[in-house]
């Protein structure tokens, strides 16, 4: 049962390394990298029981290569570590999720029993977990009432890197 780590903080993969040793016995190899480019190639070539990947990495994103990663692997299973739990992520994580594979996200600064929890569901129970506070934003997100549709999200980021009107509908073909 091998395991990537794919963190570009050295104490952060230290102590995920930590966490894995202690925790899961039966873990085999543990593979670190710290950037996205490296996490992808490797996913590929050792296919790995799981794949811990920080959301922003050098390079190639966790997201990037997640996508990539799915796209030739469907049932890999990827645990994200983040410390962001903003909407952004939130809503492109979705769209490249494919749905029969089982996949988590962890904030960074979960207790270690969350992050244990996470573990132990996504590569022991073969189940999703998502932070509490992630499915919050989730929820909101994805609400008819209250929540917005991607191109009306994508709308406000342009307005708000204040892109006029003209600029706004060629970036979105209207």
């Amino acid at each position: 049962m091998t395991i990537l780590i794919a963190e570009d903080m050295a104490f952060q993969r230290d102590y995920l390394r930590a966490i894995i040793s202690d925790n899961f016995a039966d873990a085999g190899p543990v593979i670190e990298t710290c950037d996205g480019n490296s996490a992808l190639q490797l996913a590929l070539e050792h296919r790995p029981s799981l794949a811990v990947l920080d959301i922003k990495l050098p390079g190639l994103s966790g997201v990037k290569a997640a996508r990539q990663i799915w796209s030739e692997l469907r049932l890999a299973r990827i645990i994200f570590w983040s410390q962001y739990k903003d909407e952004i992520y939130i809503r492109e994580l979705a769209r490249i999720v494919p749905g029969e594979t089982v996949y988590g996200y962890v904030l960074k600064s979960s207790p270690d029993e969350k992050l244990i929890a996470a573990l132990r569901a996504v590569l022991i129970d073969e189940q999703c977990w998502i932070d509490p506070e992630i499915r919050t934003v989730q929820s909101r997100a994805t609400s008819r009432i209250s929540g917005l549709t991607d191109i009306e999200y994508e709308a406000l980021i342009d307005i708000s890197l204040g892109l006029t009107d003209k600029a706004i509908a060629r970036r979105r073909y209207l």
